[in-house]
């Protein structure tokens, strides 16, 4: 313990009988140094001295020291040499006669016992909300683990298949290339059998040509006219000398298309299975008529926005429904939500985006500006930046102005403009949703149309466009068009669309291509509107309904 380390006084540091201790000095001293010596210390008279046996006592009421609860020599703040009187609970400071006097007349004032108990509980709430986010933060911390086991064991089996494969693709490569040499050679003997056949029979033509020219040089010096007159007579006309010297070439060899290796060779994809299916968890209703957009917060609340009444109402889950908490009137356009649960939204033709305060029931200018256009589309991402889609005031259709994607950091500060691609044509026309991935891709719903067309623009981390997703044919046609209503980013890293007039999502990866999709008409979700993922990776969908609104929490996301 504490007294045990100090032997003897700490002031005379003669006299090991140890009686006293001064709070504020933090000094363990004897009677006579606490009579005599310390009482000449400067403002001393001010200190607290307590017995020794009191040291490290709690009171069973407060949890405190009882010696530290003395609430008469609290100096005031602002007026020096004199003791606070009373605790002003609407500026939350403690606050002397003068201060009363002169500020806090008509404040709300407490005995500073009461706002001691109060900064108390207020303390311990803060203190519980900490422990809850720690608790949040360690499962958190625990699932990681588990996915870095999972990916990592999953990372080794793909890597064995790969060179699995390798070894395949070398024995097919070779037993092909055994093959074209086998051809190769065939050819090259099939050449040289022709040519020596062509040979031999030369060199037998060449033979007997040679016999003949000897007979005739033979007969032309001859005396014997007889003989000469023989051989007129049995001349023929000889066998002709031509010798064939066409053949069938060696074939050239013509490289396959190392361009289709990745076909042949293989490639990487989602691991996202095909074969998902939908699950729902459990479903929530909420008083409201439809939810179009959605947050859902670490704290487990809810931010729900409908269009028809303009308001944006606060709930917390309550069995299998929603007790709105608080509400606010306003003209949203999107909202988003910072990792301590600040909600961040865009009001329809403002050039701030506002933090909403439902305690208040009002909201607040933030420093997030993109002036003199009006904000659209709102994200936070996982690093707290704040990007904004922005146009200009007025009407979204016709284009008048500028469209853009606008980067903040957190203080507001620009820090990357998206307006126009390569050729310098405009990128959005629209950007009404954003979402991003880990690999730093960002997703943009754009309408294109006044009846809610859309297609999806996904663009690496500086501008330039990976791909645009239009719908997928099989659901989207003349009869279904794709109207994308809501998009975020799930927790396998997949780009998910709601679209407004059909039951399905589709599912993209992060570089905006089509991996699969999914009809929630099976799991009973109809009139979909809006899509929320939280920090814990879970699925949200949120509907329209005849009578109370619904969100459905489901599963394999």
């Amino acid at each position: 313990m504490e007294i045990q380390a100090a032997l003897i006084c700490e002031i005379c540091e003669n006299d090991r009988k140890l009686k006293w201790k001064c709070i504020e000095c933090g000094r363990f001293m004897c009677q006579r140094c606490r009579d005599v010596v310390h009482p000449k210390w400067p403002s001393a008279q001010d200190h607290t001295v307590v017995d020794i046996k009191d040291v490290g006592r709690k009171s069973k009421s407060t949890g405190t020291e009882p010696h530290k609860l003395d609430l008469n020599k609290l100096k005031c703040s602002k007026h020096s040499g004199q003791n606070s009187c009373l605790f002003c609970n609407s500026c939350c400071k403690l606050v002397c006669a003068t201060c009363v006097a002169k500020t806090h007349k008509k404040h709300d004032l407490l005995e500073i016992s009461e706002g001691y108990k109060n900064r108390i509980d207020s303390i311990q709430n803060e203190q519980k909300t900490i422990e809850k986010k720690i608790k949040i933060l360690n499962t958190t911390t625990k699932k990681l683990d588990e996915r870095k086991t999972c990916e990592h064991s999953t990372y080794e089996k793909v890597k064995q298949d790969v060179l699995n494969f390798d070894r395949v693709l070398v024995e097919q490569v070779k037993q092909r290339t055994n093959q074209i040499v086998a051809e190769l050679d065939q050819s090259l003997r099939t050449f040289t059998e022709l040519v020596a056949k062509e040979e031999k029979e030369a060199k037998r033509k060449e033979r007997t040509l040679k016999e003949k020219r000897d007979e005739l040089v033979r007969l032309t010096g001859t005396r014997n006219a007889q003989e000469v007159f023989s051989f007129s007579d049995s001349f023929e006309p000889f066998f002709e000398v031509n010798v064939k010297t066409s053949f069938q070439h060696v074939p050239k060899f013509c490289p396959g298309d190392l361009s289709n290796i990745v076909h042949a060779h293989g490639r990487l994809e989602s691991s996202l299975s095909k074969d998902i299916k939908l699950q729902v968890v459990t479903q929530f209703t909420i008083d409201t008529e439809a939810v179009n957009d959605l947050v859902s917060c670490p704290d487990g609340s809810f931010w729900v926005y409908n269009d028809e009444s303009r308001q944006v109402q606060k709930a917390v889950p309550d069995g299998n429904t929603l007790k709105v908490m608080s509400k606010v009137k306003l003209d949203m356009i999107d909202m988003s939500s910072f990792s301590n649960g600040e909600i961040l939204a865009s009001i329809l033709g403002s050039s701030n985006l506002v933090y909403i305060q439902p305690d208040k029931q009002k909201v607040q200018n933030s420093n997030f500006s993109v002036s003199p256009l009006a904000t659209l589309a709102v994200h936070v991402t996982r690093d707290e930046k704040v990007i904004v889609g922005a146009a200009d005031k007025g009407d979204w259709f016709p284009i008048q102005g500028p469209r853009q994607l606008i980067v903040m950091d957190q203080t507001g500060r620009w820090r990357k403009l998206f307006e126009v691609d390569s050729k310098n044509k405009p990128l959005f026309n629209v950007p009404v949703r954003v979402t991003t991935s880990s690999d730093s891709n960002i997703a943009v719903i754009d309408v294109i149309s006044e009846d809610l067309l859309g297609r999806i623009i996904v663009l690496d981390e500086g501008g330039k466009i990976v791909n645009i997703y239009t719908g997928n044919p099989e659901i989207n046609n003349e009869h279904c068009l794709f109207r994308p209503m809501d998009i975020v980013t799930s927790q396998s890293d997949s780009f998910v669309i709601a679209e407004s007039y059909n039951y399905f999502l589709h599912i993209l990866n992060s570089k905006g291509n089509l991996m699969l999709y999914l009809d929630t008409k099976k799991v009973g979700i109809d009139q979909q509107k809006s899509l929320a993922v939280d920090y814990n990776g879970h699925f949200y969908i949120g509907v329209k309904c005849k009578q109370k609104a619904k969100i459905f929490f489901l599963k394999n996301f």
